[in-house]
């Protein structure tokens, strides 16, 4: 069985067909979608057969991806850095206040033009997939630095799975595949934390990327976006 008659399943269609009708006419909200469990279920679907059908295949295009994506976190991480630095040595800042720069990497609102499915109501779906007004979808990747006068120390952090997630989920087959080939922090986020299935990442050439310079951001301030 090939990635592309994975995809063409009729029940994974049927539940596309479904998340796309509730996205286009708007007959529920999207809390409604993740209370019936469908993009969860439609990625549950698509891994589960795919890493029990085309392991090999997807090796490489996962691989790759997460080649990308590595080269994609490390200018964001330099440009939060020198972000950081061009604020904090100029004179108007005084370091009396805390300030986080926190760079942002996300898959862009564009359909990926790669994917194997070029169904007219494919953006649809992919809206759904990015989307991040759902409260469990968190199809992107945060990096920062950040000054704190309280504990008067520069942070430098990146996002970064949780160590202990094989202690508190059970651990599927899909998980393990993942867990084999030691990818980066980056894409275990991308994958777990979203509703995004396997195809739905490997098919990606270009991500979107934002910085936000947030002032006293334990207070609540507000942020610039550059």
């Amino acid at each position: 069985m090939e990635i592309l008659d994975i995809l063409k399943s009729p029940r994974i269609r049927a539940l596309e067909d479904m998340i796309i009708g509730y996205m286009e006419y708007g007959k529920i909200s999207s809390d409604t979608i993740e209370e019936l469990g469908i993009a969860k279920m439609r990625k549950y679907l698509i891994d589960k057969k795919l890493v029990e059908n085309c392991k090999e295949e997807l090796r490489e295009y996962i691989l790759y991806f997460d080649k990308l994506l590595k080269k994609e976190v490390k200018k964001i991480e330099k440009k939060c850095k020198e972000t950081w630095k061009d604020i904090v040595n100029d004179d108007v800042f005084l370091g009396e206040k805390d300030l986080d720069v926190r760079g942002k990497i996300s898959l862009g609102c564009e359909y990926p033009t790669l994917h194997p499915l070029q169904d007219d109501d494919r953006q649809s779906l992919w809206d759904m997939l990015v989307d991040e007004s759902f409260s469990n979808n968190h199809a992107y990747v945060e990096a920062y630095n950040s000054t704190n006068n309280y504990y008067n120390k520069i942070r430098r952090k990146r996002q970064e799975p949780d160590p202990l997630w094989k202690e508190y989920m059970e651990i599927s087959p899909e998980d393990e595949f993942i867990e084999s080939l030691n990818l980066s922090g980056s894409f275990f986020i991308l994958y777990k934390n979203s509703f995004l299935a396997i195809t739905d990442l490997i098919y990606v050439r270009t991500f979107e990327t934002e910085i936000k310079i947030i002032e006293e951001p334990n207070i609540g301030s507000p942020y610039i976006t550059i």
